[in-house]
């Protein structure tokens, strides 16, 4: 479990959970050992990216469960933007 903006205190908290928090900041480069649940609302399209690149293989990509943003709406609004720039 990560999130940047983390207190002392809810670090505290999730680990007496039992969770797992990793202490640097990765730029969601983090591979899925087992399965995992990404939870990730309103993130960037650089973070999805990240995460699907550290796990671009059958047996990482398995393990991994994305909550998030839709990513057909990153495919409709990057290629608009990209073929207007293109076009000027």
């Amino acid at each position: 479990m990560y999130d940047p903006v983390f207190t002392v205190h809810e670090r505290a908290v999730a680990e007496e959970a039992g969770m797992a928090l990793p202490r640097e900041h990765t730029v969601a480069k983090r591979r899925a050992i087992g399965p995992t649940v990404f939870f990730m609302p309103h993130c960037g399209k650089e973070l999805y990216d990240n995460l699907l690149w550290a796990n671009w293989d059958k047996d990482s990509l398995a393990n991994v469960v994305i909550v998030g943003n839709s990513f057909a709406h990153y495919a409709e609004n990057s290629v608009g933007t990209e073929l207007s720039d293109s076009a000027r």
